[in-house]
């Protein structure tokens, strides 16, 4: 009922004057201030109130109006005007019966009372479109990617440790505030880097903030996944997008590096300007929504044109103690080093660092250009907290405001989103913000109950911050992917400052299955986000249906192309791929689709090598071969020679494939041309591939990434001092 309706026995300002007597009695209970300093337009933060001492407040508030009271409710509702709005419109009634008006001054005139946030819902008139997610690549804590990084959310793995050993140096030092023990989620490899491939020096990669270093590397596999070789790299606009806050590495180089080194745009320009992008390129900060801006501004970005494709990452790394010490002093992380999201246990955050990366375009433009659809994004919105309970305090009005907006707009029912990878950073109030303004948002559109999941990444691998919505996001991708919600850590008992009664969300504490709707045969999901500066996120994301496996028409053989910038990395990239074909079931069509994906979705670069196989019966033993570096009569190697003998295989490669155009070709003579062909490649051509499986075009797979070399780059010489360059040796006098 609003206030502006009949409340049976008083009028909706008597039962507004009785609420505003009984809010003003209980704040001087509680913080012992004369009344006449209680303003109506006054945050409550201003006013001298903590976490704390509203979690007072709303059990004196509550026992005094005999009604629920929950403390989050003064994050959505921060002034003594607005609260008593709402609390007007939700008990209006039981209060104008029950209890009996007293002589107070209405705390707004009756046409100028603040209203509850309650706008109707109404159909979106367009739907903007659908946004398709076509690669995938990161690094998480104890994980190096996304299918580690899964099979540890669906085992339950809490990945959260103490620092590790080639870490320590540049966490020693006397930091107050630090938690004793520390439990953090470390990536594994942050001074890993492989500089020859990027064209950097070691000096210059010594003194690059990693935080540029790892996601060079991360997008670049994320391009992969996605299938992305050379020519499609130049067939489109492709933007860069990444979320990032301020970086710590700058206080153990002392300065040293030059002015791009620390830089966060350059973030963001790196692998542009390696690979020539020509759409936006940029770098946001929104705080710990940093990651889930990125990806809402690159679907916007996309809608409009900008950019054809869309590289989407974040990253969060601690490379010294500070921010968690800062965290630490202001009361944020959990004394027990332990993430409890949604529990009433819930003391704080856990610090986490990672490297997520994704691949966005367009669906119409993905379904056009064949690419893999991993997941959709059916729709994303994105708000701001405005005036709230203080400048870095959640507030649950602006939430319900961003969940609405983004249903209507995209047309999305909610009553279908069977799970949510909500915030849930696992401290005692903002958790509750968070869930009790979803179930506001949800009750609006329906009356089922407990048919969300609610999960929270971080309960696992900590609070990544500007990293942490793209982290959720992947989490989510991977579940409507596989059919899976996985576990929410920590969860025990449910926090008893959320409204569980009724509500349409639940904690999932166990690894449960998650069928498809049967109406569409899809699963649809949703992630939030909330930065500390006061941005909010929020994104909805659809399974799409298994794709209809095409049968060749003919088992013929086959040809595998491998590249690398050097012979131990072309190895290393034999032995990953015979890995991985050797998990689940090797058929012709899958080496089809692996062949066509080496061909088309991968870079060639100087050294080579051709396999040549007849099915999937001896590419293992091939590979192996090529792995080992034996001489096997299926294996050709290379290196690329001059551009003069290059532009000749060219010209002898598209010869041979006119040759298998003509229809009756058999097994043997495809055979001897594809060996002609790998031997061509080797020797630096690159001809029209997909010449090869006319007229039955194979699909792009997820293969393993280019397998970087994993030398360490760090400033510091692992005592947590500045490394010295090494010495220079003298160069020979000139003959």
């Amino acid at each position: 009922m609003s206030a502006s309706e009949d409340t049976g026995s008083s009028s909706a300002a008597d039962v507004e004057a009785l609420v505003l007597s009984a809010l003003r009695t209980a704040i001087v209970d509680v913080l012992k201030v004369p009344r006449e300093q209680i303003h109506a337009d006054e945050n409550l933060s201003e006013l001298g109130f903590d976490s704390v001492s509203l979690v007072k407040l709303a059990g004196v508030l509550g026992e005094s109006l005999a009604v629920e009271v929950l403390p989050s409710i003064f994050f959505s509702y921060p002034t003594p005007e607005k609260l008593v709005a709402r609390l007007t419109a939700d008990h209006g009634a039981e209060l104008g019966r029950r209890l009996r008006p007293e002589a107070a001054v209405p705390l707004t005139a009756p046409e100028d009372r603040a209203a509850p946030d309650t706008a109707p819902w109404r159909p979106a008139d367009t739907e903007p479109e659908p946004i398709a997610v076509i690669g995938m690549s990161g690094r998480f804590p104890a994980a190096r990617t996304v299918e580690e990084f899964w099979e540890n959310l669906a085992q339950g793995k809490d990945a959260l440790t103490a620092v590790p050993a080639d870490r320590q140096a540049d966490w020693e030092g006397p930091e107050a505030g630090l938690p004793d023990p520390v439990r953090c989620g470390f990536v594994p490899g942050v001074a890993e880097f492989d500089a020859a491939f990027f064209e950097i020096s070691p000096r210059e990669a010594r003194t690059m903030d990693p935080r540029q270093r790892l996601l060079l590397q991360e997008a670049w596999r994320a391009l992969e996944d996605a299938g992305y070789g050379e020519r499609r790299l130049r067939a489109g606009a492709i933007g860069m997008f990444v979320g990032a806050e301020q970086g710590d590495y700058a206080q153990l180089t002392g300065g040293e590096g030059g002015i791009t080194a620390q830089h966060e745009a350059i973030m963001a320009a790196r692998l542009a300007y390696l690979l020539d992008f020509s759409g936006p390129v940029l770098t946001v900060n929104t705080a710990c929504s940093s990651g889930l801006t990125a990806a809402h501004q690159a679907c916007a970005s996309l809608r409009a044109g900008e950019c054809d494709t869309a590289v989407v990452a974040a990253v969060n790394l601690a490379t010294t103690a500070r921010g968690l010490a800062e965290m630490g002093r202001s009361g944020m992380l959990s004394e027990s080093g332990v993430c409890r999201a949604f529990d009433e246990r819930a003391d704080g955050m856990v610090l986490g660092e990672a490297v997520p990366a994704l691949v966005l375009k367009r669906l119409s433009r993905a379904e056009a250009d064949g690419d893999r659809v991993l997941a959709v994004i059916r729709g994303s919105g994105m708000n701001y907290d405005g005036r709230s309970n203080g400048i870095t305090a959640p507030n649950g009005a602006a939430q319900t405001r961003l969940y609405r907006q983004v249903y209507e707009r995209h047309a999305i029912d909610p009553e279908r989103i069977g799970h949510l990878v909500a915030h849930g950073t696992g401290t005692r109030l903002g958790d509750p913000v968070e869930v009790n303004a979803l179930n506001e948002a949800y009750r609006e559109r329906t009356g089922k109950t407990g048919f969300c999941a609610l999960t929270s990444t971080k309960s696992g691998v900590g609070h990544s911050l500007a990293a942490s919505g793209l982290v959720s996001l992947i989490a989510l991708v991977q579940s409507v992917r596989h059919g899976v919600v996985p576990a929410s850590l920590h969860c025990e008992q449910d926090s008893d400052y959320i409204s569980w009664k009724d509500s349409p969300f639940y904690v999932n504490k166990t690894t449960e299955p998650w069928p498809a709707d049967p109406a569409t045969g899809t699963r649809l999901g949703a992630v939030s986000s909330f930065g500390m500066s006061g941005t909010n996120v929020h994104m909805v994301v659809e399974s799409v249906p298994e794709p209809v496996r095409r049968t060749p028409a003919a088992e013929t053989p086959v040809l595998l192309l491998l590249s690398a910038k050097t012979p131990e990395a072309l190895r290393r990239r034999a032995e990953d791929l015979r890995a991985a074909l050797a998990h689940g079931e090797l058929d012709h069509r899958r080496l089809r689709d692996t062949a066509y994906t080496l061909m088309e979705g991968r870079q060639h670069f100087v050294h080579r090598c051709s396999v040549v196989v007849s099915g999937p019966d001896d590419v293992l033993a091939a590979l192996s071969a090529a792995g080992s570096g034996r001489q096997h009569p299926m294996v050709g190697r290379g290196e690329v020679p001059c551009e003069q003998e290059r532009s000749l295989s060219d010209v002898q490669a598209r010869a041979l494939l006119d040759v298998l155009r003509v229809p009756g070709v058999t097994a043997e003579r495809y055979r001897e041309v594809c060996a002609a062909l790998g031997e061509l490649y080797c020797r630096g051509a690159v001809p029209d591939w997909p010449a090869l499986f006319t007229p039955d075009t194979p699909a792009i797979v997820s293969l393993p990434g280019y397998p970087f070399a994993r030398p360490p780059h760090w400033v510091t010489d692992g005592r947590g001092a500045p490394a010295r360059p090494a010495a220079r040796t003298s160069a020979p006098a000139p003959a």
